[in-house]
């Protein structure tokens, strides 16, 4: 912005000039792109139809990749898995995390990625509204069985698939400080028998629909102890049911923990490491 003096200066050898700048007004004829944003135009016929309120508008929204920094360059992965979908939030600029791919471990997120693809876990979810990133990241990765989760300075991720203990994460009356083991069993009174997912079928127009998991010898229950989950993201009938049966049988098999504390060899471990456990207080 410039500003020039349009009347001659005073020649006088004591003046005064005062200035104000109200405001500035700028109109742009250029076409612009909105990237990053997804805009819906609709045209109405104008007729007394349109009197009353705003009328409600549904769409179907498609997206078929995300970008992913695999080490060398960017590449096309789905935009249905829910890793992906995680790592585009975590990494991407315009609407996500903005953090710096040198800062996410790909190689978990890809170790992630393919036991969705191997179990069919998908996610078909679109963001309407400013959310909490964490809490968004929760919501994703539920679909996946994992959860995105953050070590020093990196951001990696765990699932709940099939793993092996290693030999250095064993942990036995050698390197579990003195008195410092506990075991715990969890009472199974009060779990719930039956479990309520809420899901969104493709197949019936992306509808709200409910289905009901019982518990396997629900018959001979005298008390009915409901849970309910809503899967935002899920659209599959199949997949909604698998996680109310996973759900069920937390429920049923996930009665005993135990705490300890250890030395330095305990470092290595990380969250979601299976470990193997030896010790004489539970004499196993």
């Amino acid at each position: 912005v410039r500003v020039k003096l349009t009347s001659a200066l005073p020649t006088g050898s004591r003046y005064r000039n005062l200035t104000y700048w109200e405001y500035m007004q700028e109109i742009v004829s250029d076409e612009f792109t909105y990237p990053g944003v997804a805009l819906l135009g609709i045209k109405i016929l104008a007729t007394d139809q349109l009197s009353g309120p705003t009328p409600k508008v549904t769409c179907l929204v498609t997206r078929n990749y995300v970008q992913v920094w695999t080490g060398s360059q960017y590449e096309d992965k789905p935009a249905t898995n829910p890793a992906w979908v995680c790592y585009d939030m975590l990494h991407n600029s315009d609407y996500g995390g903005s953090v710096p791919y040198s800062w996410i471990i790909y190689e978990n997120f890809s170790e992630w990625a393919d036991f969705c693809s191997e179990n069919n876990y998908t996610c078909n979810i679109y963001f309407d509204v400013i959310a909490n990133l964490s809490k968004v990241l929760d919501i994703v990765s539920q679909l996946g069985r994992g959860s995105v989760i953050q070590i020093g300075s990196k951001f990696s991720c765990i699932y709940d698939g099939a793993d092996f203990p290693v030999q250095r994460f064993m942990f036995t009356m050698g390197n579990i400080i003195k008195d410092s083991f506990e075991e715990t069993w969890l009472s199974t009174d009060e779990r719930a028998n039956v479990i309520e997912v809420s899901y969104y079928d493709a197949e019936l127009n992306y509808t709200k629909q409910t289905i009901t998991i019982e518990q396997e010898d629900f018959e001979n229950q005298t008390e009915i102890r409901t849970n309910q989950i809503d899967l935002v993201g899920c659209s599959d009938r199949d997949m909604a049911i698998r996680h109310g049966k996973f759900l069920m049988n937390c429920n049923r098999y996930l009665t005993n923990i135990v705490s300890f504390d250890a030395d330095v060899d305990a470092i290595a471990c990380l969250p979601g490491d299976v470990i193997e456990v030896a010790h004489d207080v539970p004499q196993w």
